[in-house]
């Protein structure tokens, strides 16, 4: 069987771009109209890797200036500086047993500056296999990005299990064909798939 957890939210805290709205000065919801203030949503675009780090500030300076958002002053890649992502060590735990019959891989909605982040700390190295947004081009809940797990891995859709904090991605999985649970909190977790170990 193969098992596909997502990051974060399940093995580790869900990222939120308050850190990076706090150092800019600006609200959430300023965040969020920058980045969905043309008919492209520039994260979404960074989250595949369709632009790079980049070019998404110089375009989301263009548009908070084009808006009237004031933003503080900066010249670096604000992402991997404000994302400080801690570990679920029981989710980590439950990984661990799975793998010793079946394999374990991570599916997960990222971005360049966070994906660094987690390699560099070592956070993917618990998988056999991560499968990254940002270099897969495909993002969750587009059935794209299952498929080409599935078909990386040599896999059945109902020889998959997958994880994943958010409905709307387990809902997705679910309709092609495969176990998909929604993630609340490890202990649960580990109830449900103990039968697996």
């Amino acid at each position: 069987m193969l098992f596909i957890f997502d990051m974060g939210g399940v093995c580790c805290n869900t990222w939120t771009p308050d850190a990076v709205c706090n150092f800019l000065k600006i609200s959430v919801d300023q965040f969020k109209q920058i980045n969905h203030a043309d008919e492209k949503n520039i994260y979404g675009l960074l989250s595949c890797g369709i632009i790079t780090a980049e070019d998404y500030w110089k375009t989301f300076k263009e548009r908070a200036q084009k808006l009237g958002i004031s933003l503080r002053e900066f010249d670096y890649d604000l992402f991997p500086a404000f994302f400080h992502p801690q570990l679920d060590m029981l989710t980590i735990k439950i990984i661990n047993k799975l793998k010793k019959k079946h394999r374990v891989v991570c599916g997960t909605n990222t971005i360049e500056g966070h994906y660094r982040n987690h390699l560099e700390r070592g956070d993917y190295a618990v998988f056999d296999q991560t499968y990254a947004s940002n270099f897969i081009n495909a993002k969750k809940p587009d059935s794209m990005f299952w498929q080409k797990i599935i078909d990386a891995e040599g896999a059945y859709m109902t020889d998959v299990f997958f994880i994943d904090d958010r409905i709307e991605n387990v809902e997705a999985a679910d309709a092609m064909g495969m176990t998909a649970i929604q993630f609340t909190d490890a202990k649960t977790l580990y109830r449900l798939l103990k039968k697996y170990f």
